[in-house]
């Protein structure tokens, strides 16, 4: 990994749209669905497995149980990451770029990132 490809040069809100888009130091553009954000929250209570459970959010959280989430706030976090508030109240997920990009959905990221 180069810190480029996990510097976020530009990040976009659409709400109207229900996504997030971010450009990166390496030119590569993300795009994430609100739905897509919200099943993938790395927070503790969203992730059991930092307790010893079994994992919520083990890339199978079912997203359709976030059709309707709509992103009340989005906070930056120092320089590294990205705090969301959702319209379920849910707000403690820090979303760090270095998690975003391993979660980018294009072909490229998902090939890249596993390998890596």
């Amino acid at each position: 990994m180069q810190i480029k490809e996990l510097t976020a040069v530009d990040v976009t809100i659409d709400r109207s749209g229900k996504k997030m888009s971010i450009i990166w130091g390496d030119d590569h553009s993300s795009e994430y669905s609100f739905d897509y954000l919200r099943s993938i929250c790395p927070c503790a209570n969203c992730d059991a497995t930092k307790h010893g459970g079994t994992p919520v959010n083990d890339g199978s959280m079912d997203i359709a149980r976030f059709k309707d989430i709509a992103m009340s706030d989005v906070e930056e976090v120092g320089r590294y990451a990205l705090r969301f508030t959702w319209s379920d109240q849910h707000d403690t997920g820090i979303f760090s770029y270095t998690y975003l990009r391993g979660n980018c959905l294009c072909g490229v990221c998902k090939t890249k990132w596993k390998m890596e």
